[in-house]
Parts: structure tokens; C-alpha cells; sequence
């Protein structure tokens, strides 16, 4: 099995597309992983067991990119030659950051709320809508066959990447206060 010169679409026999069967995926990583898992060449050669490490290694990282839909979106933007985070590009529209600040700043507060962890997942739900919207363009902007200029898929990655670190402050503050 080479693996090295696939990209991750091609390790799980998948179309190179946003849209990825979950379940699909899945399944076919529970097959790879039985066929290059490191204990089944415990007995064979030094080469071997080294090679079945690199494979699994690599069906592992592209088990993860492949079922995160950001790391999803940059990893087809590569495919394009598009390095999202060396991209500078067009800025972020004002009213966006502005939104960023706004709810940065009522995370900031929540302790201070008469119910934070009510006001935390009105937060939250606010976060996760605006995430789904912007997971709906990115479907749009890949979903085109004709697509010349990927700007709008760029800004749809940065402002997603927006949205997980928001989340992932939500996620801390809701341990904190549970």
C-alpha cells in the first residue's frame, strides 16, 4: 500500500468535495486502519513496522482533516494551491469583527449575569447558527465547478476560524461554571 503520494481523498476512495460522507468515512478508516495497524506487523521486519506506522499515521491525519469541515475547507484550498494562512487577501468586513468583539465581550461578562450558564448557551446558540451559516457558503463556494477566484472561500475559512475559537471559549468558560 502507498499511501505517500495520495492525497486524503484518495486514501479513503472519496470524491475530492466539501460534502463528505461522514459515515463513509468512518468505515473506511476502521478498514485501513485493519489492514497498516502497527501490532499486526509486529513479527515482520524493521521496514515494515516503520512503514505501517508511517501509513497509519497518515490515515490518522487524514481521518481528522477529513471530518473537520475547517480543516476540510483549507485542506481543499491546498488542493487548489491556495495556502489559506499565508493568505493576507481581502480584510475581514468591519461588522463581522465588530460581531467578534460584541460576543467576545458578553463571554467576558457571563460571570457577572444573574445566569450565566443560561446566558452562556443563548451565546452558544448564537455561535453554533452562525457557524452552520457560514458551513452553508462554504458548501456554495465548492459546490461550484467554474470557480476561478477562491477570495470568498478564503474569507468564509478565516471567519469560520473565528467561530471555533469563539467556541472553544465557550466550551472553557462552561467548564468553568458547571
Amino acid at each position: 500500500m502507498t499511501l505517500q503520494s495520495q492525497n486524503h481523498y484518495q486514501i479513503f476512495d472519496l470524491p475530492v468535495a466539501f460534502d463528505v460522507d461522514g459515515r463513509a468515512l468512518a468505515e473506511r478508516y476502521r478498514q485501513l486502519q485493519q489492514v497498516v495497524h502497527p501490532d499486526k506487523y509486529a513479527n515482520a521486519g524493521a521496514q515494515q513496522q516503520r512503514l505501517a506506522v508511517q501509513h497509519a499515521a497518515q490515515i490518522n491525519d487524514a481521518f481528522q482533516v477529513l471530518k473537520d469541515p475547517l480543516l476540510r475547507a483549507k485542506y481543499l484550498l491546498h488542493l487548489k494551491g491556495v495556502d489559506v494562512d499565508a493568505t493576507n487577501g481581502d480584510p475581514l468586513e468591519p461588522a463581522f469583527l465588530m460581531e467578534q468583539m460584541e460576543l467576545r465581550e458578553r463571554l467576558g461578562a457571563v460571570r457577572e449575569t444573574p445566569a450565566p450558564v443560561a446566558e452562556l448557551a443563548v451565546i452558544a446558540a448564537q455561535v453554533a447558527a452562525r457557524r452552520e451559516t457560514l458551513l452553508s457558503n462554504l458548501h456554495d463556494c465548492f459546490r461550484a465547478s467554474d470557480v476561478v477566484d477562491w477570495r470568498p472561500a478564503v474569507v468564509g475559512v478565516k471567519k469560520l476560524q473565528f467561530m471555533y475559537r469563539l467556541q472553544d471559549e465557550i466550551d472553557r468558560l462552561e467548564d468553568e461554571l458547571v
